[in-house]
């Protein structure tokens, strides 16, 4: 095999392919509680973030009206003052 040939046209591809702009499109996906798409306004999508013990986490994101119906309510649970 001729790595110097090899190489040397692994890097134009990799340089033309830098050069190019991609259109990017930013989705967040469905809510994790309704199910339905989230559209990006002041509020949403909000993340739910989960931890474990071990440190392994995990992130969805939802709308913040669902998770804000959906968390307990408790006393110790006040989301009055949350920011949505």
């Amino acid at each position: 095999m001729d790595f110097k040939r090899f190489f040397k046209r692994r890097k134009a591809v990799e340089s033309s392919a830098l050069n190019e702009e991609q259109p990017v499109t930013v989705a967040f996906g469905p809510c994790c509680f309704c199910g339905s798409d989230i559209g990006a306004t002041e509020t949403d999508p909000c993340s739910v973030t989960v931890e474990t013990v071990a440190g392994k986490w995990q992130v969805w994101y939802c709308h913040a009206e669902c998770f804000k119906t959906r968390i307990a309510a408790d006393t110790y649970m006040d989301l009055s003052a949350a920011h949505f």
